[in-house]
């Protein structure tokens, strides 16, 4: 079932259908979501530890469905709990999904273990501003204010 221009669109952007994946021909190439079945098979992956496994497959449906940002964030994890640079995913996923606070959170906390402090305190008051009483990125937020040598707006945090 195709949703109303006016609706959210179903990969998951953060934008509208008509501004997103529902674009008008010649304009952008329309997307199909992710079929859920093979997000909950994906997430079941990570869940179990299968990562490489989840990498493979995450990474052969973005060839098919590169604007998928829930495909991005899953393989950003999948790559992480590999000990593998995830940055790019990460930042992928957090462009495509700019509802998404976890996305944010995610790539924030990535940036902060880089040395990163500016970009990564971005992304996590991006986060915050989504979804104010996430405590891991409240206090993620806080240590990197206090890298940053504002130890009151770390307290504040």
């Amino acid at each position: 079932m195709k949703p109303g221009r006016n609706d959210p669109c179903p990969c998951a952007s953060g934008k509208r259908f008509k501004h997103c994946c529902g674009r008008a021909p010649g304009a952008a190439p329309l997307t199909v979501p992710p079929d859920p079945r093979e997000i909950a098979a994906l997430l079941g992956m990570v869940r179990e530890g299968q990562l490489r496994e989840a990498e493979e497959q995450a990474s052969a449906l973005l060839d098919r469905q590169p604007a998928a940002g829930i495909l991005w964030k899953i393989l950003s994890v999948a790559v992480l709990r590999q000990g593998r640079d995830a940055l790019p995913a990460l930042q992928r996923a957090a462009e495509l999904m700019p509802q998404d606070a976890e996305a944010h959170a995610n790539l924030g906390a990535e940036l902060h273990v880089r040395g990163q402090p500016q970009a990564a305190l971005a992304s996590l008051r991006h986060s915050l501003m989504l979804q104010p009483r996430n405590l891991d990125a409240l206090v993620l937020a806080a240590d990197t204010q206090r890298a940053l040598a504002a130890p009151r707006a770390a307290v504040t945090l």
